[in-house]
């Protein structure tokens, strides 16, 4: 039985992967998302989530949680630029979770934030199928199931707002 040993990514110190092109395209896409989430959490306004929109407000907070739980796996892996952009999606995801909370319900920036994501994790599927890309020794349809299962909470957090 062979047994994988951290770091997953074979490298004993700090790096920075090759992304290729269609990574970075996904990372620029999420950023933009996360700044729309940031800019919502800075609005004033009383915290109450509308009883509408609870499905879509506990979706994203545990999509923010498992977030949380990924940074152990960046940090294991000691990548550097995706250690620094988990915190940035737990920094956004957070920060939508909070303003979504709000009495006033910020649709557009909920619908422009999951949109965006969404778009990202297109971009990440269409990579993984289209090229053969894989993530360490996993098996191909594992971290192609993880990313269709985040798309799918994206277009209906999207679709909820």
């Amino acid at each position: 039985m062979t047994r994988l040993q951290p770091p997953w990514s074979g490298q004993t110190s700090w790096h920075v992967a090759r992304w290729g092109m269609a990574g970075w395209v996904e990372t620029a896409i999420k950023l933009v998302a996360i700044f729309f989430a940031i800019t919502a959490a800075l609005d004033d306004g009383a915290w109450a989530v509308p009883a509408s929109h609870r499905l879509a407000f506990w979706t994203l907070s545990a999509v923010t949680i498992a977030y949380v739980v990924a940074v152990a796996d960046r940090w294991i892996d000691r990548e550097l630029v995706a250690l620094a952009f988990v915190l940035a999606m737990i920094a956004g995801h957070a920060s939508l979770v909070y303003a979504m909370g709000r009495a006033e319900w910020p649709a557009r920036p909920v619908r422009v934030f999951a949109g965006l994501m969404l778009l990202g994790d297109l971009v990440k599927l269409a990579t993984f199928v289209h090229t053969g890309t894989r993530v360490r020794d996993l098996p191909r349809a594992v971290p192609i199931a993880m990313t269709a299962v985040l798309a799918a909470l994206y277009g209906m957090v999207a679709l909820a707002a």
